[in-house]
């Protein structure tokens, strides 16, 4: 196309070129209670168990070295309370959002943390590295402990 002194390169309606700009999506994932536990981050053709669980290692020594590993006993809560659970995250002194990992049978102890704002509880078989790198403090329950540390070995 050429174009002569007469015609301008810019479209004549400009009016409608700036009402449709792109809205770019950020980079950043974005976990909700709900993402983290249906949505799978690993998928068997993406990425080998041996590089998975080298990955979760990692992830699992960053929280340690950090001092944000904690393990709960879930028998201290024999009935669920929420304030109870509160008071030991804010005792704790960690940062949130928090990843608690509670077996399906500690049922007080998950229905204590449950509604806990940025609290998010999976079970031992749902750990994945993805919600470890993304939880700023990571709560095992000592039931769960040896499953967690098994998947990672």
């Amino acid at each position: 196309m050429c174009l002569d002194k007469t015609e301008s390169a810019t479209p004549r309606h400009s009016r409608t070129v700036a009402k449709s700009a792109w809205v770019w999506p950020t980079a950043l994932p974005i976990f909700s209670r709900a993402s983290l536990r249906t949505a799978s981050v690993r998928d068997s053709s993406s990425i080998s168990e041996p590089a998975y669980r080298s990955a979760l290692r990692g992830a699992l020594s960053a929280h340690a070295s950090a001092g944000t590993l904690g393990v709960v006993d879930g028998s201290a809560f024999d009935e669920p309370s929420t304030a109870k659970a509160a008071g030991f995250l804010e005792a704790w002194g960690q940062e949130q959002p928090v990843l608690l990992v509670a077996n399906e049978d500690e049922t007080a102890l998950v229905k204590s943390f449950r509604n806990l704002d940025r609290v998010v509880i999976v079970r031992p078989s749902e750990v994945e590295v993805a919600a470890v790198v993304w939880a700023r403090a990571l709560l095992v329950s000592q039931a769960a402990l040896e499953t967690v540390q098994g998947r990672a070995k």
